[in-house]
């Protein structure tokens, strides 16, 4: 039996490698967008193991039509590949 993939997984996938996703989205939607986002980061395995596992979620939906994402480094574990 083959599992039904989220339609998510593209944001998060690629929030992950580049640490900044901007979409453009109805704002009618935002909010789900936001919350499936946030249940992709607390469910990945991987990313809690990672080296990435203390790094914050940013999100902003102030933007008409438009939501951001950001993964954020805390501070006391930047390194040179984060800049």
């Amino acid at each position: 039996m083959q599992t039904k993939r989220s339609k998510y997984a593209a944001i998060w996938n690629l929030l992950k490698e580049k640490h900044y996703c901007l979409i453009a989205c109805n704002n009618d939607t935002k909010e789900t967008i936001r919350k499936a986002i946030i249940k992709r980061k607390d469910t990945d395995k991987v990313f809690k193991q990672s080296r990435m596992r203390d790094w914050r979620l940013d999100i902003n939906i102030k933007k008409d039509s438009l939501i951001e994402f950001r993964l954020v480094p805390p501070i006391s574990k930047l390194t040179v590949e984060d800049i």
